[in-house]
């Protein structure tokens, strides 16, 4: 009985020993394994600089500063298909908020702030 065990050891181990090597990794196809972010990304045609923030039914976040005549994205968290505006402040004056839109985790955005102000737009 001990060549027995032996062998069956010898047999057993290289399987234990795969499946402790391997790690488990989210799949991004599941339910709620990516990443549950969206990406904005922001060309300023002003020559002012831009504060962006983002507004949804959970309140307001500062993205952040875009020089005038710059680009920059953003990426925010965005668990659920929920409510959002942006919302472009020019450090020198002036204010401008998108019309509600429904988003989606992963997708993005484009907001393209143009002079005069009001012609600013949002594009998928």
């Amino acid at each position: 009985m001990g060549r027995w065990t032996l062998l069956l050891s010898c047999a057993l181990a290289p399987a234990l020993l795969v499946g402790c090597a391997t790690t488990s990794r989210a799949n991004p196809f599941e339910e709620g394994g990516a990443a549950q972010v969206i990406r904005i990304s922001v060309t300023n045609r002003q020559f002012n600089d831009a504060r962006v923030s983002a507004i949804r039914p959970g309140g307001r976040t500062t993205l952040g500063t875009v020089g005038g005549n710059q680009s920059q994205s953003f990426r925010i968290p965005w668990s659920a298909n929920d409510r959002l505006e942006l919302r472009v402040d020019l450090l020198a004056g002036g204010r401008y908020t998108t019309r509600p839109m429904t988003v989606n985790p992963g997708e993005e955005i484009e907001l393209f702030i143009l002079n005069p102000l009001y012609r600013s737009y949002v594009r998928r």
